[in-house]
Parts: structure tokens; C-alpha cells; sequence
């Protein structure tokens, strides 16, 4: 037996080709850190590769995108295009009513806000240049075009501090224009940070 079925096009959607959206596409994400899961030494419990949704935060502002981040003592150094930060694990910095930060104990493994240094500089787009040594942290700078030391007193330009101003400004402008990689490393004999710097053109 044969039945047709008749309906209005402009009231239903049966028969009619349409486009699939699924979603495919991707994402860029330059400014968010995320946290696994905890590993409790001595059990089987390994949560280091389970993320939640949750355990994240974006970073975005004017300094550029995350290049690189280091832990160390309790803080998380995290390296920008154009800026250096850190941030406290399972912490938060607050201010109280004289303006002064201090730093709280939160539940969170990571804060809601970055700490950054005053000097106006960061790695651009050589995070490989990055080197710690005990408590310090050594980088050069192709934003500010020097070389830069994170200390007890924030970051040191000090290329600047010993008169290496010049040589360093040209050395990092050919480099960085060839977009050469500059691999950072250290003399622990001597105290010397060391530089590295592919084969360039200019």
C-alpha cells in the first residue's frame, strides 16, 4: 500500500539538507594554567593526569601570553611575552586596610591574579633562555634588551648593572630579528650565566 505524506516545508525541517556544526575548530588558550589532580605518595592514587574543569585560570591581559612557567619554594614563576609574575600555590595575596599585601592560605592550588615584578620586560619568544641557579632565575629580555635576574630584590637588569648594556642591546637585536633560539645555561664553578645563540644571518 502506498501513503503519501504531505507537510509544510516552512513548519518542519524533514527531508531537507542541513549544515552540521560540530563544533571542530581550534582554540588558542596563550594565558590559561591548569592543575591536575594530586599524587598521595605511597598509595596508588596518581590523579596527576585527571584535570578538572574547574582547576584553571586565564591570565589574559596587555603583557602577551604565558611562555613558560617554573616552580620553586612554594611560588610559581610565570614568564610573559612582556612581563614577568609569580604566584603563590595555595595562596592568594591580599591587602589590608594600610595597603600592605600579604599573603593568605587559600584552598585553591592556584590564585585568581598574577604578581608581577616592576621591571618592564620578559622573555618574548625565547623561554629557553630561562636558567635557575639555587634562588635565582636568569633570562634574557629581547622586549627591554637585556639581561634579566629575578632575585631577593624582583628582577636586575644586569646587563645594565655591569656595564654589558651596548653589547647585549646589539647581540639580543640580531638574534631575536633572525628569531635565533638563545638557550640559557650556568657556570656553577665560576658564578657565570651563560648564553647560547644558534646560528644567525644578521
Amino acid at each position: 500500500e502506498f501513503r503519501r505524506v504531505l507537510f509544510r516545508s516552512d513548519m518542519s525541517s524533514s527531508g531537507r539538507v542541513n549544515v552540521l556544526d560540530t563544533g571542530d575548530g581550534e582554540v588558542h588558550f596563550g594565558s590559561r594554567i591548569r592543575a591536575s589532580s594530586n599524587y598521595i605518595e605511597g598509595t596508588r592514587i596518581n590523579g596527576l593526569n585527571d584535570f578538572d574543569n574547574l582547576a584553571r585560570y586565564d591570565y589574559d591581559d596587555k603583557y602577551g601570553d604565558i611562555k613558560r612557567i617554573l616552580f620553586d619554594e612554594g611560588k610559581l614563576y610565570v614568564f610573559k611575552f612582556l612581563k614577568d609574575s609569580w604566584a603563590p600555590v595555595y595562596g592568594n595575596m591580599i591587602e589590608d586596610q594600610q595597603g600592605t599585601n600579604l599573603l593568605a592560605a587559600s584552598t585553591s592550588i592556584l590564585p585568581n591574579t598574577l604578581q608581577y615584578f616592576l621591571w618592564d620586560g620578559g622573555v618574548g619568544n625565547n623561554p629557553e633562555s630561562i636558567y635557575r641557579n639555587g634562588n635565582q632565575i636568569f633570562h634574557i629580555s629581547p622586549t627591554s634588551g637585556v639581561l634579566a635576574r629575578i632575585g631577593g630584590n624582583g628582577v636586575d637588569p644586569i646587563s645594565k648593572i655591569y656595564g654589558l648594556d651596548k653589547d647585549i642591546r646589539d647581540l639580543l637585536k640580531s638574534a631575536t630579528a633572525s628569531k635565533a633560539h638563545i638557550i640559557g645555561g650556568f657556570n656553577r664553578k665560576k658564578g657565570h650565566y651563560l648564553l647560547s645563540i644558534a646560528e644567525h644571518d644578521n
